[in-house]
C-alpha cells in the first residue's frame, strides 16, 4: 500500500470516527421509538461498514446487534442497550488512537451468550 493510499484510508477512518457520534444518536432514537426495522438496518449498516473502515470490532458487534434486533423484549432492549455502550467504547478508544480488543468487553462477553442462545 503506498503512503498516499494509507493517508486516504486512515483520513476515511477519522472522518467515520467522527461521525460515530450522530450513528450512536439515531440508533438510540430508533430504539426509544421502537423503530425496530430501521434499528436492524442500522446494525446492518455498522457490519457492513466497519471492516471497510479499518473497525472489524464495529462490524462483528453490527452482526450480533443486528440478529439480536429480531428477539421480543426485554432481550431485544438488553442488546441494544449493550450495543450502544460497547460502540461508545469503541468510539472513545479509538479516537484516542487505541485499538478496540471486542473480547475483553464484559458488555461484548454478554451480548455474545444472548447471540449464542438464540435460536439456530
Amino acid at each position: 500500500m503506498t503512503p498516499e493510499l494509507k493517508e486516504i484510508l486512515e483520513g476515511l477512518k477519522r472522518e467515520y470516527l467522527k461521525n460515530m457520534p450522530d450513528k450512536l444518536a439515531l440508533i438510540a432514537k430508533l430504539w426509544k421509538a421502537s423503530e425496530i426495522d430501521l434499528l436492524e438496518t442500522e446494525f446492518h449498516k455498522l457490519k457492513g461498514t466497519g471492516k471497510t473502515y479499518g473497525l472489524p470490532e464495529i462490524s462483528e458487534l453490527g452482526l450480533l446487534a443486528e440478529e439480536l434486533c429480531t428477539t421480543e423484549p426485554p432481550t431485544r432492549d438488553r442488546a441494544v442497550e449493550l450495543a450502544l455502550n460497547i460502540l461508545t467504547q469503541i468510539h472513545q478508544t479509538r479516537i484516542g488512537g487505541h485499538e478496540f480488543d471486542l473480547h475483553t468487553s464484559s458488555d461484548f462477553l454478554e451480548l455474545s451468550q444472548m447471540h449464542q442462545a438464540l435460536p439456530k
